[in-house]
């Protein structure tokens, strides 16, 4: 993404710190929009793990999976946790380089935020990235709401800089950690200098434009937030490239300054800020039906998300596995900035379809929403 100065956009979500965005009437109109402006044109070239699709639409214990695949979730800013979890789930060695060999990782996004070493999880997210890459193995990055902050920010949209930028979303820890690397001294030089890290020619510009707001792996689909019925209609009808393809567009346009794909995306009803314990687990047995019905026709039986911090470990949510969708949830705070120090977490779906929620409290196999301990502490 070329030139990320632009002009403010006339219209703004009003949003509390780390809280969804207010759907605004333009929101409701795009959301519209999305729906009735289906078929969008998709790259010429399908994407590379297009092979890994359940085409068939099998159902879960049919799927005949080649690899394990493990879901890394929110990782904000503790490049030792993400260290931490990628050895505890073998995918790295004792020098933390890859040792998965053909296996596939998806990292659910917000790697950024609230911790103290955020350079260093993109540094370290580009050199294993490559490798896994170059032993025959796979990771997909997904892009989390607080990187869609920090693109906000960096886009001008002033009332994102504010949001982004506050102690509760933690933006203010990467600013920070750019002004110290560079030497700068005021604002302004730390923004620009971070727009060109993330600009063509830039550190992390491959790093950025290569996350997407979904992947499917088998019949497994993974998101950062969460998925509603519009986005499950969006996905019935398009598929995960044409979701994809709404993110590459939106984030095209922020250069020309426009706005509207962007703020359709990171609404409250777009999957970057779906939250598990509020939204999916009040969600109407009506809505969960329909989702599920869409998501089988992709060939989805499972769902795997981040984002909404859980007391305890990964857990599977009742009400869709009624309706034939397993559902996890995985976040599990392993950031250090929670007070908790370094910790693993990850969800991993073994090749016998075994599925297994990695936490600091152990490892758990979930069949079903997992009931907590009675603390945390207890752990």
């Amino acid at each position: 993404m070329s030139g990320l100065a632009v002009n403010t956009p006339s219209q703004t979500p009003s949003e509390a710190p780390d809280n969804k965005p207010g759907l605004t009437l333009a929101i409701r109109k795009g959301i519209a929009g999305l729906l009735s402006g289906r078929r969008a044109m998709l790259d010429s070239q399908p994407e590379a793990e297009s092979d890994r699709r359940n085409s068939a639409k099998l159902d879960y214990s049919e799927v005949v999976r080649e690899t394990e695949v493990i879901a890394i979730p929110d990782v904000h800013g503790d490049v030792a946790a993400l260290k931490r979890s990628l050895q505890a789930l073998e995918l790295t060695d004792a020098n933390d380089d890859w040792a998965g060999g053909n296996k596939v990782a998806v990292c659910l996004g917000d790697y950024i935020d609230r911790g103290d070493t955020n350079l260093a999880v993109l540094d370290y997210l580009i050199k294993i990235k490559k490798q896994a890459e170059d032993a025959g193995g796979r990771i997909d990055l997904l892009l989390g709401n607080h990187e869609s902050m920090m693109i906000g920010a960096m886009a001008d949209w002033s009332t994102y800089r504010e949001v982004w930028l506050s102690s509760d979303n933690g933006g203010d820890k990467v600013f920070k950690e750019v002004r110290k690397k560079y030497h700068l001294q005021s604002e302004h030089e730390v923004w620009q200098k971070m727009k060109e890290m993330f600009a063509p020619g830039g550190e992390y510009h491959e790093l950025i434009t290569s996350m997407k707001l979904v992947s499917q792996v088998d019949d497994v689909l993974y998101v950062h937030g969460g998925i509603n019925d519009v986005w499950a209609r969006i996905m019935e009808d398009e598929g995960i490239e044409g979701v994809n393809q709404k993110w590459k567009k939106a984030y095209s346009d922020l250069s020309e300054g426009e706005f509207s794909e962007f703020r359709n995306i990171v609404s409250e009803y777009g999957p970057l800020w779906i939250r598990y314990k509020t939204d999916i687990k009040n969600m109407p047995e009506k809505k969960i039906a329909r989702i599920a019905k869409a998501l089988k026709k992709r060939g989805i039986n499972v769902v795997v998300v981040g984002h909404d911090r859980l007391d305890f470990g990964p857990e599977m949510h009742a009400g869709f596995e009624k309706h034939g969708i397993k559902l996890i949830a995985s976040d599990v705070g392993m950031s250090s900035a929670f007070g908790y120090g370094s910790t693993e977490g990850g969800v991993r779906i073994e090749e016998d379809g075994d599925i297994e929620g990695w936490s600091v409290f152990g490892v758990d196999k979930l069949h079903r929403e997992t009931p907590p301990p009675s603390s945390r502490a207890a752990a």
